[in-house]
């Protein structure tokens, strides 16, 4: 009887008929003594001979091989995966914030539309120093005509109140004013 070299071949292989009779099961007593274990028997059940193969050998280390590379590229893409979409949420509020920063700017931009267009208003209504002069020299003139009249009307005065004062005098009245 031939056996490839299998975990049962090597177990009996090695085992010899006084271990397997002194050790037998070691569950309990009763099981030990009720189940006698012939040397002879043992002898017939063992394999007389091992044949080693190589075949087996090859093809399981090259299954061996493909399964380990093929559990690694597995691991790896799953690794890559998750890492793509850690970055791809990272991205996400990354742009979600430029946005939000964007909108801040061109209301900050409209905003500073606004004042210019107003501040033009206010230029073209603003006086410059040419108008302000001309209105100051008019001032000026306005207030020298005013002062002129006004010494004019109190010399007109003065001599009206001393033809007045000459007239009553000749005639013997006095008013005082």
């Amino acid at each position: 009887m031939v056996l490839f070299r299998s975990f049962t071949a090597r177990f009996s292989a090695r085992a010899t008929p006084s271990m397997v009779l002194t050790r037998g099961l070691q569950t309990t007593r009763m099981v030990r003594q009720s189940s006698p274990v012939n040397a002879e028997e043992l002898r017939k059940a063992a394999p007389t001979k091992i044949v080693y193969t190589r075949k087996g050998s090859v093809r399981s280390a090259l299954f061996g091989l493909f399964f380990g590379a093929t559990f690694a590229s597995i691991f790896g893409a799953s690794y890559l995966v998750e890492e793509i979409q850690k970055a791809n949420v990272k991205l996400l509020s990354t742009v979600d914030d430029l946005y939000k920063e964007t909108e801040k700017v061109r209301g900050y931009l409209k905003r500073i539309d606004e004042l210019e267009k107003q501040m033009q208003v206010l230029e073209s209504k603003m006086a410059t120093k040419d108008h302000v002069s001309k209105v100051n020299d008019d001032m000026r003139r306005l207030y020298d005509q005013t002062s002129r009249d006004q010494l004019s009307l109190r010399a007109q005065i003065r001599d009206v109140e001393q033809d007045i004062h000459a007239a009553l005098k000749s005639e013997g009245k006095t008013i005082n004013l």
